[in-house]
């Protein structure tokens, strides 16, 4: 039937100038046959696995009963449970209001007082680079992969792999503006969030069973890649951070890690102590980020001050619209935390938790740090 219903198809194309040509109303006519026949199977298809049921696959089948719909690409958001202030419970069936508790949970409110000191004395800042050189933003370009889905300026990465000779002197006089004038495009305060929902979860009836997951614009993300990359080179080449602090930054992986656990636990055993491991897990570390804090932080470990203000800039002014379901809601400010997808996000949030690292290190350099020194070397 579907290569008869191909052969209709290119009879009705033949002589799709010709009208009320019976050849279109022949291959319409089948082609509602076709579904219905494709219907049909699947019904007999279904019904049959579950005469012929085994054991094994009872549970499965209980899982596909019970399934929530979906419009075959993704599951749909039931009405979600939350809380409101008052503490009464809140039951949001509409599409604006399960985006309100959706943005309740993945952007919380920054606390009333923030604990920065008013008087602090700040070192001297660090000098950094007047522009990105131009073999630098084409370096970042051809890294980059060439198919993620793109922000709100539907602009997609491959754009600036193919174009690379026809932008690089555009985007070199915009990324130097950007930093000479302390300035920086509104555009890019826009994104765009989509709610995925995190696997296993017992029930997807509340907000916490959901990730956000941010979509900005192509130019904005390739500009904070090239802060990144610089500001993490000033992190290593100045000691801005921990040399023990391994989240973001190269080099510090998580072989490296549990080779620094590994000897410590080995240096308490040799020398007839016991060793204790506490692990912490931080609930939305990145939308819980103060950013009075974070660039108090920054200003204390001599960032650049064209870094500090640009980050003051880049979170400060932010909006989002989340999008789930065939439905995008009105953008909804963001006056906390850093902005989800950003690579600088993971650097920033370095810089906001450093002062709980600012403990005695060990007496002697550990493994991760000697096999860090024996590659830079090899470099």
């Amino acid at each position: 039937m579907r290569k008869e219903k191909n052969r209709l198809s290119s009879a009705a194309y033949k002589f799709r100038h010709v009208p009320n040509h019976p050849s279109k109303k022949t291959y319409h006519q089948f082609t509602n046959k076709y579904t219905n026949q494709i219907r049909k199977v699947k019904k007999e298809h279904w019904e049959e696995w579950l005469e012929n049921i085994a054991d094994n696959d009872i549970f499965a089948a209980n899982k596909i009963v019970t399934d929530l719909p979906s419009d075959y690409a993704r599951a749909l958001i039931p009405p979600l449970k939350s809380i409101q202030p008052n503490g009464r419970p809140l039951i949001a069936t509409s599409n604006q209001a399960k985006s309100a508790a959706l943005a309740h949970t993945f952007f919380p409110s920054p606390p009333p007082v923030p604990s920065v000191p008013t008087n602090a004395t700040y070192p001297v800042p660090l000098t950094a680079p007047r522009a990105f050189t131009r073999a630098q933003i084409k370096r970042k370009i051809l890294s980059l992969s060439p198919y993620k889905i793109p922000g709100p300026d539907k602009i997609p990465n491959i754009i600036l792999i193919k174009c690379i000779n026809l932008l690089l002197d555009y985007l070199y006089y915009i990324f130097r503006s950007l930093l000479e004038h302390d300035t920086y495009y509104e555009g890019w305060l826009k994104s765009i969030t989509v709610v995925l929902r995190k696997p296993d979860k017992p029930s997807y009836d509340v907000p916490k069973a959901y990730r956000p997951i941010g979509l900005l614009d192509t130019i904005g993300k390739l500009f904070s890649s090239l802060v990144a990359e610089d500001l993490t080179h000033l992190c290593d080449r100045h000691q801005l951070l921990p040399h023990h602090q391994f989240g973001g930054r190269p080099g510090h992986t998580t072989t490296d890690a549990i080779l620094l656990l590994v000897d410590h636990i080995k240096q308490a055993w040799r020398a007839k102590k016991a060793a204790a491991v506490l692990f912490l897990d931080v609930q939305s570390a990145f939308p819980n980020m103060v950013r009075e804090v974070l660039l108090h932080n920054m200003r204390m470990r001599r960032v650049p001050t064209c870094y500090v203000n640009l980050a003051e800039r880049m979170l400060s002014n932010r909006t989002t619209s989340l999008t789930f379901d065939d439905f995008t809601s009105a953008p909804i400010p963001l006056d906390n935390g850093t902005t989800q997808g950003c690579c600088l996000s993971m650097l920033f949030y370095g810089f906001y938790n450093a002062p709980l690292f600012n403990f005695s290190p060990p007496a002697r350099n550990p493994v991760w740090i000697r096999r860090r020194r024996r590659i830079s070397s090899n470099r």
